[in-house]
C-alpha cells in the first residue's frame, strides 16, 4: 500500500519511473549503462525513493504501534483466538481494570518423569508456536520453584478402584533459583496459573515508602 501511493503521487507531480531500466538492472541485464551521466541521476532519484520509503515505512510503523498501545482492544485484531496471548497481556480483563495492572505473576506446573514442580515469578517474556495454540517457552524473574513430590496425597475413590492424587497448596518447600531470568520450555509445561497485580507505592507524612501488591481481577 505504501509504495502504491508514492507511485501515485510520483505521476500526480508529473514524475515517472524507468521500470525498463530497473528490470535491467535486478535481471543483470548487459550494456544497462548506456550514459554514465543519465544513469547517475537515475541512481541517485532511486536511492532517494528508497531511503523515503524506509523513512515513511519506519514513521507508519511508529503510528501503528502507537494506535495499539493507545486503544487496546485493537489488539483483539491480532490475538485472535489465541488464549495465551489474552491471558498474558491481560485483554481478559476489563479496560479499567486492564490500565492498572503492572506486573503479571505466574505460576507454572511442569510434570517430569521425576516430579511435578511449581515454578513461580514475575512474567517477563514468552513466545507462541506459529501453526500451534501452544506456548514454545515462559521467561521469568525472581523464580521460585517448589517440588509436590513430598506432600502428595492420595485417595482412592470407593469401590471404584481409582487414585486420585492431589496436592496441599502449603506442600513442599520454595526454593529460590539463582539467577537474573529463568525459562521453561513448553513441552514441559503443563498448566499456567496468571494474577494480575497492581503495585500502590504510599509515601507517608515521615517520607516512608510502603509498596504493596495488591491483586487486580
Amino acid at each position: 500500500m505504501q509504495h502504491l501511493l508514492s507511485v501515485c503521487l510520483i505521476d500526480r507531480f508529473g514524475y515517472e519511473i524507468d521500470f525498463q531500466l530497473l528490470l535491467n538492472i535486478f535481471s543483470s541485464q548487459k550494456d544497462v549503462i548506456q550514459n554514465n551521466a543519465v544513469f547517475n541521476v537515475e541512481l541517485t532519484s532511486f536511492l532517494k525513493y528508497v531511503l523515503w520509503e524506509t523513512l515513511a515505512g519506519f514513521l507508519l510503523g511508529l503510528l501503528v504501534t502507537q494506535c495499539f498501545i493507545w486503544i487496546p482492544s485493537l489488539n483483539l485484531w491480532l490475538v485472535g483466538e489465541n488464549m495465551y496471548l489474552r491471558l498474558f497481556t491481560g485483554l481478559l480483563l476489563d479496560t479499567d481494570k486492564r490500565k492498572n495492572v503492572d506486573l503479571v505473576l505466574v505460576d507454572v506446573v511442569s510434570e517430569t518423569k521425576e516430579a511435578t514442580v511449581i515454578y513461580s515469578g514475575i512474567l517477563e517474556k514468552f513466545d507462541i508456536s506459529p501453526d500451534k495454540n501452544e506456548l514454545t517457552y515462559i521467561t521469568i524473574s525472581a523464580a521460585r520453584r517448589r517440588d509436590l513430590r513430598k506432600n502428595s496425597q492420595v485417595t482412592e475413590v470407593a469401590g471404584s478402584g481409582i487414585k486420585i492424587t492431589s496436592y496441599d497448596n502449603d506442600s513442599g518447600d520454595m526454593i529460590v533459583i539463582p539467577g537474573k531470568y529463568f525459562t521453561i520450555p513448553g513441552s514441559k509445561i503443563s498448566n499456567v496459573n496468571v494474577t494480575y497485580i497492581d503495585v500502590q507505592t504510599v509515601t507517608d507524612a515521615a517520607g516512608n515508602v510502603t509498596t504493596t501488591l495488591v491483586p487486580v481481577g
